[in-house]
């Protein structure tokens, strides 16, 4: 196997990272059941970027899914630590 061939190789994901738009919420909380329905997918960590920042909003978005919850604006530095460290949680 050469090096180009290990670079074409699709990588598996290792976290996913979703924008809450309200025109998509629904679709959202769809996927996210379908994820964590899914024996292939159900440990893939889920990190939610949002402008909601009520508790009511925050609870309904971890019980369908969501492992990590960040509300705008926020910091690129706090974005990467949360994603550096979300894969380190679900192991």
């Amino acid at each position: 196997e050469t090096r180009n061939q290990k670079q074409a190789t699709p990588s598996r994901a290792r976290i996913l990272v979703v924008e809450d738009q309200a025109d998509l919420r629904a679709y959202l909380r769809q996927l996210l059941e379908r994820l964590k329905a899914a024996p292939a997918t159900a440990g893939l960590p889920v990190l939610m970027l949002t402008a909601r920042a009520d508790d009511a909003y925050r609870l309904a978005a971890l019980e369908v899914g969501v492992d990590d919850y960040l509300t705008k604006p926020f910091r690129a530095a706090e974005l990467l630590v949360r994603v550096r460290a979300l894969p380190a949680r679900h192991q």
